[in-house]
């Protein structure tokens, strides 16, 4: 919506920079790579780009007794099967990937603890197996498309190969199947906060204050947020929600039954209340 805009531009026009922002994305994730086992407080460091797009494809009509071949339908039904089973996107472990491996290395099995420990070796194997691990770590390597209905399908556009690039590429294949790409609402990838200044630290350490020996990493947030428009007047934003999501929250999340736990709000209260009472500026 235009609502967060409107608010970040009355927040520059009083000349209001926030110290941090900290908006929903990541969370109190149980077992958030496969084999790692625990509940982890995930970071959102940046968040993917997104587009919505709609390839058509058209023929001049004609009677179903003689039909001839490559109708609009059977072309479409190649170009989402080309997309799905040969995937057309680079994959790259990004600085932020390595961050969240590095965090989660101590917590991982000998094996795991071995790959993560040393990805300058095992990096092009993870980049093959991460897909298959699971979605959400998929995710963090490569541009992604879901093909969502007969219309439309949706795009998440990952830095190193961004909006211009990515659309590049589904509009060549759409051209090979002798269709079209139409491209409705897109955004880019948003600016990646630092990990290394003393917002991050903070952040870090209000974790902490708030949940005792949950360990925090740092990832890349696969959807979209309001957050993304907060970078115009701060250089520190995260993506985290002071809640526990389990298996069943995340099997649920936008789908059937989505839900979360009643006893996270005691904790996600007691996160926010440590903020504002420990926050750069009410230090001064």
């Amino acid at each position: 919506g235009d609502g967060c805009p409107k608010l970040v531009e009355e927040m520059k026009r009083r000349g209001v920079r926030p110290y941090i922002v900290i908006d929903e994305g990541g969370g109190i994730i149980t077992d958030p790579i496969g084999g790692v086992k625990g509940n982890f407080a995930m970071v959102g460091i940046f968040e993917k780009g997104k587009a919505d797009i709609v390839f058509k494809a058209k023929s001049n009509g004609g009677h179903a007794s003689t039909p001839k071949p490559g109708s609009p339908l059977a072309r479409l039904s190649d170009l989402v099967s080309e997309i799905e089973h040969k995937d057309p996107f680079k994959r790259k472990l990004l600085p932020e990937v390595k961050g969240m491996f590095r965090a989660l290395c101590p917590y991982a099995p000998f094996g795991l603890k071995l790959v993560f420990s040393n990805l300058w070796l095992f990096g092009p194997v993870l980049l093959r197996l991460l897909p298959k691990i699971s979605a959400q770590a998929g995710a963090m390597i490569r541009t992604t498309i879901a093909f969502t209905m007969a219309g439309g399908s949706d795009v998440r556009f990952i830095p190193h190969q961004g909006m211009d690039e990515s659309l590049k590429i589904l509009d060549g294949i759409a051209k090979r199947h002798d269709a079209v790409l139409e491209t409705g609402y897109a955004i880019d990838y948003s600016e990646a906060s630092r990990l290394d200044g003393e917002e991050y630290a903070f952040l870090q350490a209000m974790i902490e204050k708030t949940f005792p020996g949950i360990p925090v990493s740092p990832y890349v947030m696969t959807g979209a947020t309001d957050a993304r428009n907060y970078r115009e007047i701060c250089d520190c934003v995260y993506r985290f929600a002071p809640v526990i999501y389990g298996p069943e929250q995340m099997k649920g999340m936008h789908g059937l039954n989505e839900n979360i736990e009643y006893n996270c709000l005691p904790g996600a209260v007691d996160f926010y209340k440590n903020v504002i009472v420990n926050n750069k500026t009410s230090r001064r």
